[in-house]
């Protein structure tokens, strides 16, 4: 149930029990509010916020972090990047991608960009990359891949995936 009459009184779910003590509002906000000494915005207009996206720094860490991640997985496989026929990663920005790519020391065209028609959709970029290429037949039984996630929170994962579909 919402309580429109009482702003400050919220619910984490509307599908709690009606037994379930409600949660204020003030005090998830005052939870989530860590104050902190903000990040200077590095010759750019920030807004008075707490909350925002530095999205140089971030693909600064990425492309520092992922070919670790890419060289650990090969390993962990008992392959090398030779073997790999597509680096599958998160579509992030066309930069990004490009920037992976020489930073793994592979070909782009193993690193497949396809951002044109859906951008980056967050934890959905995986599954559109892998239907969009075995759509466009690019992506066969048998291919070995890697795909690699990285995003919110500065997380990052990855694993070796060899394809099965059959089309």
């Amino acid at each position: 149930p919402h309580h429109a009459e009482d702003p400050k009184r919220a619910y984490a779910s509307s599908r709690r029990p009606a037994s379930s003590t409600p949660i204020r509002a003030s005090t998830r906000v005052q939870a989530a509010r860590v104050r902190r000494q903000p990040m200077p915005p590095r010759n750019r207009h920030r807004w008075d916020s707490d909350l925002y996206m530095d999205g140089p720094s971030l693909i600064s860490f990425t492309v520092d972090a992922i070919p670790g991640l890419v060289d650990q997985i090969v390993a962990n496989a008992g392959i090398t990047k030779a073997d790999v026929d597509y680096f599958l990663m998160h579509q992030a920005t066309h930069k990004m991608l490009s920037e992976l790519a020489a930073r793994i020391e592979v070909p782009q065209r193993q690193v497949p960009i396809r951002l044109s028609h859906v951008g980056n959709t967050v934890s959905s970029t995986l599954p559109i990359l892998i239907q969009q290429m075995r759509e466009s037949g690019d992506l066969k039984a048998g291919m070995q891949n890697l795909l690699i996630g990285f995003g919110v929170g500065l997380s990052w994962a990855g694993c070796y995936w060899k394809e099965t579909f059959q089309s």
